[in-house]
C-alpha cells in the first residue's frame, strides 16, 4: 500500500489521472484507423486503372482497410469507411465526368465538379455495403471477416453491373487486368465479378 502511494502510476491519483488523459487520444486514433484506410485504399485502388494503370497495386491496395475491418468493432464506422473509399475511389477513377459535363454539357467547372462528387456519393454505397457486410458478418479477428469481403465485393460488383442503375459496369477489377491476360484465365470459371473476388 505504500509502495502504491510512492510510485506513480500504481494507484496514486497522479498516476489514475495519467492514464485518464493517455485514454482518449488513443481511443480518437482507434475511430480514425477504419476510415482512413478506407480513403487510403480507394487511392490507391483508383491507380490500379486506366490511366494511372500501376496494375501491381490491385491486390495490394486494399490491405490497409481489410486489415483496418477485420479488427474493427463498429459497423457504423465501416459503412463510413466504406463511403469514403467510395468516395475517394470514384473521384479519382472516373474524373472524366468533370469534363464531359464542363465541355459537353456547357456547364461552368464548380457543375463538373459537383457531378462528380454526386456521382460518386451514388457509387460509394457499393463498398459501404461490402464494409458494413464484412464487419457484420463476424466478431472483430474472425477470419470469417477475411473470407465475406471477396464474397460481398464479387456481389455487389455484380449487382452495381447488372441490376442497378441499368448496370454501371465501370472500373470492375477484372477491367484492370486486361492487359495481362495470364491473370485473366479465371474469368473462363466464374466470370469477371470472380476475377475481383
Amino acid at each position: 500500500a505504500l509502495r502504491a502511494l510512492l510510485v506513480p502510476g500504481r494507484g496514486s491519483p497522479a498516476g489514475r489521472r495519467r492514464r485518464r488523459v493517455g485514454r482518449p487520444v488513443a481511443r480518437r486514433s482507434h475511430r480514425c484507423r477504419t476510415p482512413l484506410a478506407g480513403v487510403l485504399s480507394g487511392l490507391l485502388f483508383a491507380l490500379a486503372f486506366p490511366p494511372v494503370e500501376w496494375v501491381v497495386l490491385l491486390p495490394l491496395a486494399l490491405v490497409p482497410w481489410l486489415a483496418a475491418l477485420a479488427r474493427e468493432e463498429s459497423r457504423s464506422r465501416a459503412l463510413w469507411s466504406g463511403v469514403l473509399f467510395g468516395i475517394a475511389y470514384w473521384c479519382a477513377s472516373i474524373p472524366w465526368i468533370y469534363y464531359v459535363v464542363t465541355r459537353y454539357g456547357g456547364q461552368a467547372g464548380p457543375m463538373g465538379v459537383v457531378c462528380l462528387v454526386i456521382l460518386s456519393l451514388i457509387l460509394a454505397e457499393w463498398p459501404a455495403v461490402v464494409a458494413w457486410g464484412t464487419v457484420a458478418s463476424a466478431r472483430a479477428g474472425s477470419l470469417w471477416r477475411l473470407a465475406a469481403f471477396p464474397l460481398l465485393w464479387m456481389a455487389t460488383e455484380h449487382v452495381r453491373s447488372e441490376l442497378v442503375y441499368g448496370g454501371f459496369p465501370w472500373n470492375l477489377v477484372g477491367h484492370a487486368l486486361y492487359r495481362h491476360p495470364v491473370w485473366l484465365q479465371t474469368a473462363s470459371v466464374w466470370g469477371v465479378y470472380g476475377v475481383g473476388a
